[in-house]
């Protein structure tokens, strides 16, 4: 899914993240401010590259609802995901996302925190 030089939208893990070189670099950037407990679960987590969450496992789910019962208005002319499918609904985002013009600008703002 790609989308830009330095960032992509991946789905991994059952989520639909923003990773990239552009993505690695802020967060090796922002370590020193962490707590070393925290790095060390990110990296069990997450391995060596950073991410930012896009969608999450009840975002796509929620999706998922609105595209089975209809709720969920579709792009004119776009093929609907499959609802039983999470790949088929994160790539059809992604499609969505990379069609609006600079939809993935973005810029590190320093150390966030998962809500």
């Amino acid at each position: 899914m790609a989308c830009g030089v330095g960032a992509r939208l991946d789905y991994c893990r059952g989520i639909i993240v923003l990773a990239g070189s552009d993505v690695d670099r802020a967060g090796a950037a922002g370590q020193a401010t962490v707590p070393d407990t925290w790095r060390r679960n990110r990296q069990e987590r997450d391995g060596d590259s950073f991410h930012v969450t896009v969608l999450s496992k009840p975002d796509l789910q929620q999706l998922a609802d609105g595209i089975r019962d209809s709720s969920l208005r579709w792009p004119e002319g776009a093929v609907p995901p499959v609802a039983e499918d999470p790949a088929s609904i994160a790539k059809a985002v992604a499609v969505l996302i990379a069609s609006m013009p600079g939809a993935l600008l973005w810029m590190d703002l320093g150390g966030g925190r998962p809500i």
